[in-house]
């Protein structure tokens, strides 16, 4: 079966093999089109990043670049492991390229540091992509950061048990105080 486009676009640009204009020469449709597909890619609210079967990035968009403070220049070409999963151990890391390479789609909720250090806790999307020859090739990655969500949570977690605390009380005392009503009603009756 013919693969859609923009997923056959999106595997030439992961595989390296997007049609370039050569120098000086005019763009063509070929490069119109990869143009396209890289500004939509930009235009996504989520970090979408592809790789190789390796862990090398191969696509690494604006919002990636924004999350994990790379750029693009400086994420492409470069092993995962030298980027935004340099903490992990081997043996993660070895779990990272043996999921990739499986095919299988997932979805997870980890950490990851980003370029200055600082830790975000992301929801990661994979889905498998394949070559035109229907041979897995790599894997992209949509990533959205949960870090403010989370904290937001936890902020209204908080607040909600500090209600729950003062509301007892509340409940405590109008318990007392209805007591000494009874009270000043039995004595005055």
């Amino acid at each position: 079966p013919r693969q859609p486009r923009l997923a056959r676009s999106i595997r030439m640009v992961a595989n390296g093999d997007a049609p370039r204009p050569a120098a000086g020469g005019p763009a063509g449709p070929a490069r119109e089109r990869l143009t396209l597909l890289e500004h939509t890619l930009d235009q996504i609210h989520e970090a979408i990043i592809t790789k190789d079967l390796d862990g090398v990035v191969t696509h690494w968009n604006n919002v990636a670049a924004s999350l994990y403070g790379f750029s693009a220049a400086e994420a492409i070409g470069r092993p995962m492991r030298e980027l935004h999963c340099a903490e992990l151990s081997d043996a993660e890391y070895a779990g990272v390229l043996a999921r990739i390479r499986s095919g299988k789609s997932t979805t997870r909720q980890v950490e990851r540091r980003k370029k200055t250090g600082e830790v975000v806790t992301v929801e990661v999307r994979t889905t498998p992509f394949l070559d035109d020859a229907g041979r897995l090739a790599g894997e992209v990655s949509v990533t959205r950061d949960l870090t403010e969500l989370l904290r937001t949570e936890q902020a209204l977690t908080a607040t909600r048990r500090d209600l729950e605390t003062k509301l007892a009380e509340i409940q405590k005392s109008n318990e007392h105080l209805q007591a000494t009503v009874n009270d000043l009603n039995w004595y005055n009756s």
